[in-house]
C-alpha cells in the first residue's frame, strides 16, 4: 500500500510543477506569436489552429485521430502517415495540425497532390 500511495503522490507533484511551468511559460509563447505575426511568420487566420481551439467536430461513428506536425518536414510526415492509417481502416478521422506557417502551407500544397 505504501508504494502506490508513494507514486500517486509523486504523480501529483509533478502535475503540480507542469502546471506552475505552464502559467510561467504562456505570457512568454503570447509574446513570441505576437512578434511573429508582426514580422509576417505567422498567419493572423490560423491562430486558432496554432493552439487547437478551432478542430473540427468528430463525424458521428468516426474516430478522430490528431497528428500535431511542427515543421514542414514534419507536416509531409504526417500527411503520409495519415495516408497509411487511412489505408489500413478508413472509418476513422485524421486531422493533421501545424505550428508554422510554412509547415501548414507545405501540407496544403502536397495534400492537394494526393
Amino acid at each position: 500500500m505504501r508504494k502506490k500511495n508513494k507514486i500517486n503522490s509523486s504523480c501529483i507533484v509533478i502535475l503540480i510543477f507542469y502546471n506552475i511551468l505552464w502559467a510561467i511559460l504562456i505570457p512568454f509563447i503570447f509574446i513570441l506569436t505576437v512578434a511573429r505575426l508582426i514580422i509576417g511568420k505567422e498567419d493572423p487566420k490560423r491562430l486558432k489552429n496554432k493552439f487547437a481551439l478551432n478542430l473540427p467536430n468528430s463525424q458521428p461513428n468516426k474516430s478522430n485521430i490528431i497528428i500535431h506536425a511542427v515543421s514542414g518536414g514534419e507536416s509531409l510526415t504526417a500527411l503520409e502517415l495519415a495516408k497509411s492509417i487511412l489505408k489500413i481502416n478508413d472509418s476513422l478521422q485524421v486531422t493533421i495540425t501545424t505550428h508554422t506557417k510554412s509547415g501548414y502551407e507545405m501540407a496544403i500544397k502536397k495534400n492537394k497532390k494526393l
